[in-house]
């Protein structure tokens, strides 16, 4: 008989295989089936995108995209250009908030009757569908206060009216003229004038300059306001500059009406379109050098944790034992022990208690109930457990008796469980 398998062939040396047949036993080995070095390398890729991530946010400090300021021209800023004082002098008076709704919808989210709409310095002008929006908002009855942004011209839409910053007074230092019943000492800061609105009645002009025009449209009318600056924080602490702004709300409000009969909602939603004010806050220079470091560690922390240092650690079997086991190796421990009655005593206490039959007279009834008034049943385990208390109880008791005491108290356990 010869040693080796039939399939090899007769002239092949010991060790080799026929090649008609080993495409049987073992797949062949072709050009191309095994990866590249650096496919085989795991940790190489995700090394690159974090240091290539790290490289970027270090370069930062060198170059940085330019991000535009934070607005500062809200309702909610204290700055020079801001109107939190305006908010703050107003909500005395009236009922104020802060509208966030965008313009384009202005009709189905805010109601017209008793609004009263300030849209100051927004960060760009309304376009077509916002101007349209406002126009039929203020037709159903809405009031509305626009002061556009310095510098643009404004065409005021539907409203046909039109703010130019290419005229206006040419001596600042003028003081206004007024259509109001307001006397005292004034500053303006002339940014163009209010041309082209037919019907509209001129409140404040400059040198001959319409500044403020009210103009009705329908159940509603529209205060245009050729600058902003008249509402802003700084201008508002010059002389009776805040009775001129307020004259100009209450005005505004409608032709007998009180703040008190209004609703006045500063416009904020062309503010939030902005740039964000974490953003803006956090990346500009005062504090980008700390923001990019905080970065770059934040890069660094995830490029650590991408990599693997060292060989691979591998589980040991028995981190993988399951419960079964754990108790196979409990029960060989009791086994070897010499106090035998010791384990059967713990266990008999355990197992009372998890049936609840520690009381002696209650265990008929008890088991009854469990064993659905079996007499048979109930008589076999109270005899198992009295015999297992005398056990317990026994100083000399041998592996196979304990073994035997316990194994009968486990049965009776699963016929409780039923």
């Amino acid at each position: 008989m010869s040693r080796f398998p039939a399939d090899r062939s007769a002239g092949a040396p010991p060790g080799t295989m026929n090649p008609q047949n080993r495409s049987a036993t073992a797949p062949l080995l072709t050009k191309g089936t095994r990866k590249p070095a650096w496919k085989q390398q795991q940790w190489l890729i995700p090394s690159l995108i974090w240091g290539s991530l790290a490289a970027v946010v270090l370069g930062m400090h060198f170059y940085f995209p330019p991000i535009p300021a934070p607005r500062t021209a809200t309702s909610y800023s204290a700055s020079a250009d801001g109107f939190k004082a305006l908010y703050e002098i107003l909500e005395q008076d009236a009922f104020v908030y802060r509208n966030d709704a965008p313009l384009d919808r202005l009709m189905e989210l805010v109601d017209p009757d008793g609004t009263l709409l300030l849209i100051l310095n927004p960060p760009r002008i309304p376009n077509e569908a916002e101007w349209n929006s406002l126009y039929s908002w203020v037709n159903m009855g809405g009031r509305l206060v626009y002061a556009p942004p310095p510098g643009e011209v404004d065409s005021l839409g539907p409203f046909d009216g039109e703010i130019t910053p290419e005229q206006g007074p040419a001596d600042d230092r003028i003081p206004p003229q007024l259509n109001l019943p307001l006397g005292g000492r004034f500053l303006w800061w002339p940014e163009g004038e209010v041309t082209s609105t037919p019907g509209g009645k001129v409140l404040v002009s400059q040198d001959g300059s319409p500044q403020a025009v009210m103009v009705n449209a329908g159940r509603g009318s529209a205060l245009f306001v050729a600058s902003p600056w008249i509402f802003s924080n700084q201008l508002l602490t010059y002389g009776d500059n805040s009775a001129l702004a307020f004259e100009l709300i209450r005005e505004a409000a409608g032709p007998g009406q009180s703040l008190d009969d209004v609703v006045i909602a500063f416009d904020e939603s062309l503010n939030t379109r902005a740039t964000p004010q974490m953003m803006g806050v956090l990346f500009q220079p005062p504090l980008r050098s700390i923001s990019v470091q905080i970065l770059l560690l934040f890069m660094l922390y995830g490029w650590w944790n991408s990599c693997r240092f060292g060989p691979t650690v591998v589980l040991e079997e028995t981190s993988q034992r399951e419960i079964v086991e754990h108790t196979s190796a409990l029960g060989r421990i009791l086994w070897r022990s010499a106090d035998c009655q010791f384990v059967l005593f713990q266990y008999l206490r355990y197992w009372l208690t998890e049936y609840r039959l520690q009381e002696a007279s209650g265990r008929k009834r008890r088991l009854s109930s469990r064993l659905q008034n079996d007499a048979q049943q109930v008589d076999q385990a109270l005899e198992a457990i009295h015999q297992a208390e005398i056990a317990a109880m026994t100083p000399r008791l041998g592996h196979r008796e304990a073994a035997r005491h316990i194994r009968a108290l486990s049965l009776i356990g699963q016929s409780l469980q039923r």
